[in-house]
């Protein structure tokens, strides 16, 4: 239960998913929506694994967090975003710096991570993602069940 402004509610809302499957996604697109495949906790189905939508069925504040994990990436900043209806809510940042070995190669960065926890007003009957921005390299996310998008009600709308 979550009390706010003196009244209690009972209204739970929440799901934690993981990216399962392939162990990596390679070669997002720009605006492409990450699909993270494998549910921990899903109240009332709120977050669809085959579409990578989370569908708030309450209007209220939320706790919405990404933690991404990158696989291999040549040189670049990649970015991700929260969206709520197509409309950007806020972006991650992973900034993958490629250096020259001894022999002048390139050498590959592994795994650079990133979190994001954020309070969000959310409507109900609106959906929200997790996408490769617009303005993004083109990203190879780590699965296995390490990167993870959640979402939960902290407080509903009086």
């Amino acid at each position: 239960m979550f009390a706010h402004k003196g009244a209690v509610s009972q209204t739970q809302v929440g799901f934690s998913a993981a990216l399962f499957q392939p162990v990596h996604q390679s070669h997002l697109g720009n605006l492409q929506t990450i699909v993270f495949d494998h549910v921990f906790t899903n109240t009332d189905n709120v977050y669809s694994t085959h579409t990578g939508v989370f569908r708030v069925p309450v209007s209220g504040t939320y706790v919405v967090s990404v933690y991404i994990i990158m696989g291999a990436v040549l040189d670049g900043d990649v970015y991700f975003e929260v969206v709520e209806d197509g409309n950007k809510l806020g972006d991650i940042l992973i900034n993958n710096i490629v250096s020259n070995s001894p022999d002048g190669r390139p050498t590959v960065t592994w795994e650079n991570s990133a979190f994001k926890l954020w309070l969000f007003h959310l409507n109900k009957g609106s959906e929200v993602w997790v996408r490769v921005a617009s303005y993004s390299v083109s990203p190879e996310i780590h699965g296995n069940g390490h990167s993870m998008f959640n979402a939960w009600l902290l407080f509903p709308d009086a």
